[in-house]
């Protein structure tokens, strides 16, 4: 999945993610070589207090107190913590793998504890000491819990170092197992706190990758947990809750309360988010009924922080008040300065809300004391009844109940002083008669009131289970509206990884096919190289022994072609596109000027050429050899392709900027880096290129002609990618067709001088060697065996040659005391040269060895065995050369 952002991480997602890393690290023991992972023991019980990893297997001798915080780290790890650092303050003298444990034990045990500031203290000195290869595995561990540790204290480009060392040291120890997960768990942890979103969530598939393998339930469940965090700080949480359900399901079916309860709290904050407000108090009530056991106080502290959070959303400030400062509380015992920070800023927001709402109670309350020193009973019941809403809002239930009743009595109050007021002054205007028959109409009133009252109370009634049916009909169809729109979202979003995942499936093909062609040019360009070592060898020979000048000077040409074969090998050698970190920079303008005549002829007769001027410097990552190169198969290519008349060319150079999209949608940009680019642009106006040839055309010996014409633009796509650039081809039937090479730019004062064509090697000279050295040839292809013998033979040396490592060692007993140099090709069957190299300068202390290959050298160790690494084919002259300074300089071991 292609992600890219640079929001921040949310503190629930961070608070979430520091008290999974907590139970992960209490209850995931090491996965270290030779200690107990929990893929081997399914049958043991969790034990109730904190366990941490155990000690290794392989214990050197150590004093009583080492042992005993050792022992201690299964189950008491204060009480290991405080052994470990009295043993490390006490007189005795102590080893460096003694110390670099003990501050293991002790970092190890407060990081689990929550002490992490101390603790990286610690872990850092103990990585300090832990340098010498015995430690390494010893290493590895400070370096685990230095990942941890970092992050929590807001060190997580530290932490994320640290998991990458650990991760190189796994690779070196060739380990395999669900400990690998643990690092590439931090990793991404610490990587997540950095907003690197897209490297967290492949480093979390890489975890899952490998518990998958060992069949690790508990890493799989926490794993799938810390994942779902991330996506719910991308805010997409119906991935969150998929992955969140799918973990809490694997921890409930294996009991790992622990992990449970960290992806209860996952889903609860998860739900709050979409506004679920009842499903998310559900999972928050449930984590925090598993968090009794000791260990678990900060996921406790989250799922009392996440009931608050969705008090407030449900108005309810006083049990938000309340959940806030009991997470404080614990935040505080554990000594969590984050969670303590987090939850006072929530107070102290509260504390704001509640003084507002304080500071207009205390006015309405000011009001109605007022009201009722006047004795208006009106404004007594409108103040009432507005105190009753405001401690409604408050959440202060009690109050507004207090204030509804007072409301209605003042009612009543209200209603029985109108009457009687009415009453009085109608018997001041009127007399008896009229009272008499004002008393039966207001009997008949009253009666015809409480028909009146009747059939009002049957409307209201009626009008009550209207608006009832109508509140039913608008949930019903918002929650459709609800449904439809989240069924849109999905399917937008299944869409949307369907185009990513053919888009990375048909990469993946592509790079798939170009390493499959790169292997198969790696071995033609070693096996010819082979044959053509060979052929110089002897040619070399045959120009010194030649005594007719004629021979001599054909044996020189026949040297000449040699290493004019042995371009291509280099052609093949750039198909393959390994990048280039030596290159130096070049003027492209200085040798595009330089390669106008030759450019000239190619195109004649079928086209005329044109090279756009320009007057901005370009210089470019890039050899002067491959430059040329590009540059003439791209016009060769384009000369093939324009009409016998009329045909016209374009080379233009032009500097441009290139963005990460940009570079996504072109040839060979997997090593491509964002910036500033140098372009070379070859335009034709030939019929343009087909689509379905569009996609062959830089497969090698592709070509739309009757026979294929080499490497071509196969050669260009490998030269580009070696750069660490990217191709483009824009091409439309009728309006030809446009080939863009971008390749990195670099300062001027990189800029390297146009190099000149390669001379062809002086002949081989007679050369007055050491006279009686003796030299061991080693190769397994007797070609080369004989020429380079004859090489040797004929500048003085005895030559002894082997085919294989194994007769190359079986010769030692009988010339160890006579042998002074051994040339060893590195490829062979068997052992290769470089451990040939090895065997021999333990039976021959100082013996100097030079290998020679034809693959590339970038692999091939050099320094006091192995002297010299020389490239096939090669000039007889230069082996000579080294053989000869290998005789002068050697010094044996007694």
């Amino acid at each position: 999945m292609d992600l890219a952002l640079s929001q921040q991480q949310s503190w629930p997602g961070r608070m979430l993610s520091a008290a999974v890393l907590i139970v992960c690290l209490v209850v995931i023991p090491s996965g270290v070589k030779g200690s107990l992972s929990l893929a081997q023991e399914p049958t043991r019980k969790a034990s109730s207090a904190p366990q941490s990893e155990p000690a290794p297997a392989a214990k050197k001798p150590d004093d009583a107190l080492i042992d005993e915080a050792r022992n201690h780290l299964r189950n008491n790890l204060p009480a290991a913590a405080s052994l470990a650092k009295q043993r490390l303050v006490a007189a005795e003298p102590l080893t460096a793998a003694q110390r670099a444990e003990l501050l293991w034990i002790a970092g190890s045990a407060l990081s689990i504890m929550g002490d992490h500031v101390e603790a990286l203290q610690l872990l850092e000195e103990g990585v300090q000491l832990a340098e010498a290869p015995e430690l390494i595995k010893l290493r590895r561990r400070l370096l685990r819990y230095v990942a941890a540790s970092a992050g929590e204290v807001g060190k997580a480009e530290r932490g994320a170092a640290a998991a990458r060392e650990a991760l190189l040291i796994s690779k070196k120890l060739n380990d395999s197992s669900d400990y690998v997960g643990l690092l590439h768990n931090e990793l991404a942890g610490n990587e997540s706190r950095m907003g690197n979103f897209q490297v967290a969530i492949e480093e979390y598939h890489k975890a899952l990758e490998i518990v998958r393998e060992t069949g690790n339930v508990r890493q799989r469940s926490m794993i799938l947990t810390n994942l779902a965090n991330v996506f719910s700080d991308l805010k997409q949480h119906n991935e969150a809750i998929t992955l969140l359900t799918e973990a809490r399901q694997i921890a409930l079916d294996n009991k790992l309360n622990p992990v449970l309860a960290a992806s209860e709290v996952a889903l609860g904050n998860s739900h709050l988010a979409m506004k679920n407000v009842v499903y998310a108090r559900r999972f928050y009530e449930l984590a925090r009924d598993r968090c009794e056991q000791p260990g678990l106080q900060s996921m406790l502290a989250a799922a009392e922080v996440g009931l608050g959070d969705a008090a407030l959303q449900q108005n309810q400030v006083e049990e938000a008040r309340i959940r806030f400062e009991r997470a404080n509380e614990i935040y505080t015992q554990v000594q969590d300065p984050s969670g303590v920070i987090t939850v006072q800023n929530r107070l102290v927001a509260l504390r704001q809300k509640e003084t507002e709402v304080s500071e207009v109670l205390k006015s309405l309350e000011e009001s109605l004391k007022k009201a009722e020193e006047i004795g208006d009973v009106p404004l007594m019941l409108d103040t009432s009844r507005q105190l009753a809403a405001a401690y409604q809002n408050s959440g202060d239930f009690r109050n507004a109940s207090r204030m509804l009743e007072k409301a209605m009595e003042l009612q009543q109050v209200a209603w029985s002083l109108g009457h009687a007021e009415k009453l009085a002054e109608t018997m001041k205007l009127l007399d008896m008669e009229k009272i008499v028959r004002l008393q039966d109409n207001a009997r008949i009133q009253q009666e015809s009131i409480a028909r009146q009252r009747q059939r009002n109370l049957f409307l209201l009634i009626g009008l009550l289970a209207s608006i009832l049916m109508l509140l039913v009909l608008v949930k019903t169809l918002s929650d459709r509206k609800r449904a439809i729109h989240r069924l849109r979202n999905a399917e937008a979003e299944i869409r949307q990884q369907k185009q990513l995942q053919i888009a990375m499936e048909r990469r993946l093909a592509e790079q798939q096919r170009t390493e499959s062609l790169g292997i198969m040019a790696a071995g033609i360009a070693h096996d010819f190289n082979n044959l053509l070592t060979a052929i110089s060898g002897f040619a070399e020979v045959g120009s010194v022994c030649a005594e007719d000048e004629r021979t001599s000077d054909l044996f020189r040409q026949i040297t000449t072609v040699t290493f004019q074969a042995a371009d291509l090998t280099t052609q093949l050698r750039q198909f393959m596109g390994k990048p280039n970190e030596d290159r130096t920079g070049l003027d492209l303008r200085q040798v595009v000027e330089s390669a106008r005549t030759l450019l000239n002829s190619v195109a004649r007769p079928n086209a005329v050429i044109e090279i756009a001027d320009g007057h901005e410097t370009l210089i470019a990552a890039i050899d002067d050899a491959q430059f040329r190169q590009t540059l003439l198969n791209l016009v060769t290519n384009a000369v093939d392709s324009v009409p016998d008349e009329n045909g016209r060319l374009t080379v233009k150079l032009a500097s441009c900027t290139l963005s990460a999209e940009e570079l996504e949608s072109m040839k060979g940009s997997d090593l491509a880096s964002p910036g500033e680019f140098c372009c070379l642009e070859v335009t034709d106006n030939g019929p343009g290129i087909q689509e379905d040839v569009l996609k062959r055309i830089f497969d090698p010996y592709f070509s739309t002609k009757a026979v294929g014409r080499g490497l071509g633009l196969a050669s260009v796509l490998g030269i580009t990618r070696s750069c660490r650039g990217a191709l483009k081809v824009l091409s439309k039937a009728g309006e030809g067709t446009t080939f863009s090479v971008y390749i990195p730019r670099v300062t001027p004062s990189a800029v390297a001088a146009v190099s000149q064509a390669a001379c062809p090697p002086e002949p081989l000279r007679k050369m007055n060697e050491i006279q009686g050295a003796m030299v061991l040839l080693v190769d397994d292809e007797a070609l080369i065996r004989n020429s380079i013998s004859e090489v040797l033979t004929a500048a003085g040396y005895e030559v002894v040659t082997a085919s294989d490592s194994y007769s190359a060692m079986a010769l030692i007993p009988k010339i160890a005391d006579r042998l002074n140099v051994a040339i060893v090709d590195y490829s062979m069957p068997g052992e290769t040269g470089v451990r040939l190299a090895e065997r021999l300068n333990e039976r021959i202390p100082g013996l100097p060895v030079i290998i020679c290959s034809g693959y590339a050298a970038e692999s091939i160790p050099t320094g006091e065995i192995i002297r010299r690494f020389l490239q096939k084919p090669y000039v007889p002259s230069e082996l000579l050369d080294e053989v000869r300074r290998c005789v002068n300089t050697a010094t044996f071991a007694e």
